[in-house]
């Protein structure tokens, strides 16, 4: 979705940058927050912050199954706790997935 959304903000003056500076197009915007919240308007997506997009992707990153450790580096988080947070995803997977298995073998694991 996000993508989408992406492809479809016009770019000014030709602009390799998604948010080009407004007096060199040729250089990106040194901060982002007018163009992200002149974006977000346009895309009807309310309040959603630029952290929110990490996050997201952080989330679908553990739920398609990679690993914390990978999923820290693509983050750029310098330490393994901060990864941790998301842990919880990767519980809710494995569990869905064992629940997944049992229902298809017709085992009750709550017996």
């Amino acid at each position: 979705m996000a993508i989408d959304v992406i492809r479809q903000i016009k770019r000014r003056d030709g602009a390799r940058y998604l948010f080009p500076s407004r007096f060199d197009p040729a250089k990106p915007l040194g901060s982002i927050k007018h163009s992200w919240q002149t974006a977000r308007y346009e895309a009807k997506l309310g309040d959603l912050r630029i952290h929110d997009l990490r996050h997201s992707a952080a989330s679908f990153m553990i739920n398609s199954g990679v690993d914390l450790f990978a999923v820290g580096r693509v983050l750029g988080h310098a330490c393994y706790q901060s990864t941790q947070r998301y842990s919880h995803l990767a519980n809710d997977t494995l569990l869905a997935a064992v629940e997944a298995g049992a229902k298809k073998q017709a085992v009750d694991w709550a017996a």
